[in-house]
């Protein structure tokens, strides 16, 4: 929605705009425990932690998220975020 690409331009200096990926990524992966999830890529970490209200350092390139903070996410970024289902920890 158009809505939700307005927040994220608004989040995001304008050098920014183009280094991020989209959709974003929540990949929802057993070895991080029940109901976790993690998020790559500077300026989706970026923006994941802003929507969430969490401080992060400059440069961090992944974040795990939980369940709650998923369903916030989502409800934030319905459309430009996309959950992934990894069975890389149950195959090996």
């Amino acid at each position: 929605r158009r809505k939700e690409l307005e927040f994220l331009k608004n989040m995001l200096t304008e050098d920014e705009w183009d280094k991020i990926l989209l959709p974003i990524i929540i990949e929802l992966n057993p070895s991080y425990g029940e109901g976790a999830a993690i998020v790559r890529g500077e300026m989706e970490v970026k923006v994941v932690a802003k929507v969430l209200g969490l401080d992060i350092k400059e440069g961090v390139k992944e974040i795990i998220i939980y369940r709650p903070q998923i369903g916030v996410l989502r409800e934030k970024l319905r459309t430009v975020t996309q959950i992934a289902f990894s069975l890389k920890s149950i195959m090996t």
